[in-house]
């Protein structure tokens, strides 16, 4: 078992154990079985089982910045308290082993993050719900003068209609409306703009007596302007060691792999990227000259490695002097999610700067269940109706991502994933956000004749398609 301080400076989350001494003869082991975040050198936040109870735990160095976390995580807890907002039950606080202080919680069972909840538009009753309640957590705080500095969807949990607030350490007193005001743009901006959701969260959270009086034009450039913010602010964070993200620097190269994947064996794999493909848990779906792709099991996981190769000297030249393909699917990847839509979840990237695989990159995408959309359509199991109602989503999504200036740049039927998650799209390399009003309809226009290129061969994908895509025009985009 590793030593708690060891797996804080590390980075890497390994199972370890603490001990706290309840009295002169009694001392009680909490073994931390998987992490919720770590922050390398600064604290560690932890799921522990003592004694066959659930605790969330979290564990300080006795060092200045990380004691500096740990008062903050006090006081936020007790400002909540104070204004009789719901967090979590904290059982002890104060020193444990040697060097450090330590803040158990009571795990709430059964409760899920609202990063879960809102996994997709909430369009139900009971999601339009929710989003209320949230909104409605958010005007009490902002009336109470609070705000919390860190409100991603993942620190607060639903249960039974309850809104607990979780990391504490980010919740301070302001003393001004603009300040409350800058939060709120902060919170919505997470939820992307093509769900709609920002005239409804706003009235729930003026309430019906108005008890927030602050101007929904304000409000709502307010939101425009943490969108772009937080964008230009994660897209560079994927590439840099913290606490979602882990950078390895091996003989080949750079390599960044989110820390969900840490145990997969993923990281070791990479390590050697010429043999990524051997073995018996390996299916390949592509070997071409300048990309090699395969679907890799690894434990009770599948991922989807894709290899850009080196075609030549030259090539590998051209490819030292600008971004990798792999990086330039990683950062669209993420920015695909950021903006809510559908991608299969990026999880590790590599670039080879170093030897005979100097040039060469690689990225790695979770695998997606279901069938490509040139499959779908030719398949004759599936009636008319359901083939419609498809290529419509398809249709409204491509829409959507030009809304949002996106241009894929590869609309091959081949890169819609058709399956339980709606429709996925993948392989953005290619990918762009283009700027002008003239270029995005050039662009736009260019798209979707590639679009159109993929159901020559089957007349009645071509049939639907062309029964729909007379509705969709350029004068549709703003």
């Amino acid at each position: 078992m590793m030593d708690i301080l060891q797996v804080i400076d590390g980075g890497v989350f390994e199972p370890c154990e603490i001990s706290l001494r309840i009295s002169d003869t009694d001392t009680r082991v909490y073994a931390c079985q998987s992490s919720f975040r770590l922050l390398p050198g600064r604290r560690l936040t932890a799921l522990a089982i003592s004694e066959g109870k659930k605790y969330v735990i979290k564990i300080f160095p006795q060092r200045h910045r990380s004691l500096e976390e740990y008062e903050r995580e006090l006081s936020g807890h007790e400002l909540l308290h104070s204004v009789s907002i719901e967090t979590a039950p904290m059982i002890y606080h104060g020193p444990a082993e040697e060097n450090v202080n330590i803040i158990i919680y009571k795990y709430i069972d059964r409760a899920r993050t609202l990063l879960e909840v809102f996994d997709q538009r909430p369009d139900s009753r009971q999601q339009v719900a929710r989003l209320d309640l949230f909104a409605r957590l958010l005007s009490l705080m902002h009336d109470r003068h609070l705000i919390h500095e860190d409100p991603h969807l993942g620190n607060f949990l639903l249960k039974g209609g309850v809104i607990t607030v979780l990391d504490a350490g980010a919740v301070r007193r302001v003393g001004n409306a603009t300040l409350t005001e800058k939060n709120y743009g902060l919170v919505v901006a997470q939820f992307p703009v093509s769900w709609n959701i920002e005239s409804r969260f706003y009235h729930a959270y003026r309430g019906p007596d108005n008890l927030i009086d602050y101007d929904e034009d304000r409000l709502h450039k307010q939101v425009q302007s943490h969108k772009k913010w937080r964008e230009k602010h994660y897209l560079k964070k994927i590439f840099r060691e913290c606490s979602a993200f882990h950078v390895h620097s091996s003989m080949f190269g750079k390599m960044i792999v989110d820390r969900d994947f840490m145990h997969t064996g993923l990281r070791e794999l990479l390590d050697d990227p010429r043999h990524l493909f051997d073995g018996d848990q390996v299916e390949m779906l592509k070997e071409g000259k300048s990309s090699t792709v395969g679907v890799v099991k690894l434990g009770d996981q599948r991922f989807v490695i894709k290899r850009y190769n080196v075609k030549s000297k030259m090539h590998q030249i051209k490819q030292m002097l600008k971004e990798s393909r792999a990086s330039r699917s990683w950062r669209n990847a993420h920015r695909m999610i950021l903006r809510g839509f559908t991608t299969a979840r990026p999880v590790a990237v590599l670039e080879c700067l170093k030897g005979r695989l100097k040039g060469v990159s690689v990225f790695v995408m979770q695998y997606v269940e279901g069938v490509n959309s040139a499959n779908y359509f030719l398949d004759k199991k599936i009636d008319i109706d359901s083939k419609r109602a498809t290529a419509k989503k398809m249709l409204e999504l491509i829409q959507e991502m030009h809304h949002e200036r996106i241009i894929h740049g590869d609309l091959k039927s081949t890169n819609f994933i058709i399956g339980d998650k709606g429709i996925v799209i993948i392989d953005l390399d290619s990918m762009k956000v283009v700027g002008s009003q003239a270029n995005i309809k050039a662009a736009i226009s260019k798209e979707m004749k590639r679009f159109n290129k993929n159901w020559q061969e089957n007349s009645e994908a071509q049939s639907i398609f062309d029964e729909l895509i007379p509705s969709y025009t350029q004068e549709n985009y703003r």
